[in-house]
């Protein structure tokens, strides 16, 4: 699902249409468009409810954790250790203790 599913450039997810828990292809910032569309096909197609203070996304990029911020879902950014030159993407994905429960939009460098 999602606006790469057949090798597609990214584009935002807004509004774009879930039929999966995996949804590929949303432009940075936009990612909290489809885990609310993930959330909405889980309860519409499958009768499954989740509480938004008990979702969870993991990210490299900042922008994509900020974006989250006032939704109602977490988000937490990880590879904090490892980032590239520029420290916009982190490298070697994430360590296993930044894979924790903390509620809100979490960066590695709050400030």
């Amino acid at each position: 699902t999602g606006p790469s599913l057949h090798g597609e450039g990214r584009s935002n997810c807004s509004g774009v249409e879930v039929t999966s828990t995996l949804v590929v292809g949303c432009t940075d910032g936009t990612k909290q468009y489809a885990v609310a569309s993930v959330v909405q096909w889980l309860q519409t197609s499958h009768n499954v409810t989740i509480a938004p203070k008990n979702v969870y996304h993991f990210d490299d990029r900042e922008s994509n954790i900020v974006s989250f911020a006032g939704t109602g879902f977490n988000a937490i950014q990880v590879s904090c250790e490892t980032r590239q030159w520029d420290g916009s993407v982190g490298l070697c994905g994430a360590q296993e203790s930044e894979i924790s429960v903390k509620d809100g939009a979490n960066r590695c460098h709050a400030g």
